[in-house]
């Protein structure tokens, strides 16, 4: 487990909240949107969070992989990768269920 020996907790925190922070500015500019009736800020915030996310969580995966890190069984992931991975998963999915919302009623 090459990951948890080279890196300590504090570090490996401190790029999950730097990879998540364009995800927290894209959604301050959903609300924005919303709130101002602004289809453009809403716009670039949903095909920012469509393309940015998947994209975090390849580089995220291809940089543990590249540093000798296989996890193979979903019981090897440490309680802090779950939480992220999740929450990606869910802004992303949440996303798009947002995007073919607004696709329908615009």
């Amino acid at each position: 487990m090459g990951y948890f020996k080279y890196h300590n907790g504090r570090e490996n925190n401190m790029k999950r909240i730097m990879a998540l922070l364009p995800v927290f500015i894209l959604i301050i500019l959903l609300i924005l949107g919303i709130q101002l009736k602004n289809f453009n800020y809403l716009t670039i915030s949903l095909v920012g969070m469509l393309f940015f996310i998947p994209i975090m969580l390849f580089i995220g995966l291809f940089q543990l992989h590249s540093e000798g890190v296989v996890l193979h069984n979903f019981n090897q992931y440490t309680t802090g990768m779950k939480w992220f991975y999740g929450l990606s998963i869910f802004i992303w999915v949440l996303n798009i269920v947002l995007a073919m919302y607004f696709g329908i009623h615009n």
